[in-house]
C-alpha cells in the first residue's frame, strides 16, 4: 500500500479513487481485503479519511519484527511440505537439519 504514496504519477484524486475501490469490495461481504504498508507509512493514512476509516478497530493488525527464531521458521518449515530435500536437490545443504529433526517433533510442531 506504500506505493500509494510514492509512486508519482499516482495523484490525490487517483488515490482516493483507488481507496474507494478497495472500501467498496471490502465492504460487499464476498471479497477479504488484505493489504501491507511498512510502519513508515502509517502517519501518510491520514491524507486518506476512507483509509483511516478501514483501518480502524479491527481493521489493522500490527505485526513486530520477527526474531531470530521465528526467521529460521520462516526458512526451514515451508520445505516440510515438500518431503526429504535430498531426494529433489542432492546439492542441498540442508539434508542435516532433516535428519536431526524427527517426524514426530515435526508434528508436534504441527509442521509435518
Amino acid at each position: 500500500m506504500e506505493e500509494l504514496f510514492t509512486r508519482d504519477w499516482l495523484d490525490e484524486p487517483g488515490r482516493a479513487r483507488y481507496v474507494a475501490a478497495l472500501a467498496a469490495l471490502a465492504r460487499n461481504g464476498l471479497v477479504w481485503v488484505v493489504a501491507t504498508m511498512r510502519s513508515e507509512f502509517f502517519a501518510r493514512c491520514a491524507e486518506l479519511p476512507e483509509l483511516v476509516a478501514l483501518k480502524a478497530g479491527q481493521g489493522q493488525l500490527d505485526l513486530l519484527p520477527p526474531t531470530f527464531a521465528e526467521i529460521g521458521q520462516m526458512i526451514r518449515y515451508p520445505m516440510f511440505g515438500v518431503g526429504e530435500p535430498s531426494a529433489r536437490w542432492p546439492h542441498a545443504r540442508i539434508r542435516l537439519f532433516f535428519r536431526g529433526f524427527s517426524r514426530s517433533r515435526a508434528r508436534f510442531f504441527g509442521i509435518a
